[in-house]
């Protein structure tokens, strides 16, 4: 692959999430050091990516839009000419808009996803399924163990 010279960073949300989402931006301009990065997020997360020196331009994304409108907006991106779509969400909205994005290389990072588990006794144990249920029963607290 040639060094990509526009690269679209994808995370939408949440708060921390967002946060973190700054740690690969680092980890981009410093193995592409002459590309632009550009951020695509969700209008109430932006200010906290306003100003960061890894982004080039924050693009920004209505939490309401409709599907209609996150296609369009998609298919407008595409005049952008991306190299490289950093995918951190792996959202349906984001899928859409990689979707519109046809022929862009994507990496697709996914955020771990780490068992729940619950102290008990000093004792760590994840739940399983029925554990979870019988939780969500009583408003998600952890009454046994």
């Amino acid at each position: 692959m040639r060094r990509p010279k526009a690269i679209l960073v994808i995370r939408f949300s949440s708060i921390g999430d967002i946060v973190l989402a700054t740690s690969p931006l680092k980890s981009i301009r410093s193995a592409f050091p002459g590309a632009r990065i550009d951020f695509l997020t969700l209008d109430t997360f932006q200010d906290i990516l306003l100003f960061h020196p890894n982004i080039e331009r924050l693009l920004v994304l209505r939490k309401d839009a409709s599907r209609k409108e996150v296609s369009d907006f998609a298919r407008n991106l595409r005049t952008e000419k991306y190299d490289l779509v950093v995918d951190l969400h792996n959202s349906l909205r984001s899928k859409l808009i990689r979707s519109k994005l046809h022929g862009i290389k994507t990496t697709v990072l996914k955020k771990p996803r780490w068992a729940q588990t619950i102290t008990a006794g000093g004792v760590q144990h994840s739940p399983d399924k029925a554990d979870r249920k019988d939780r969500r029963k009583v408003g998600g607290k952890n009454t046994a163990c």
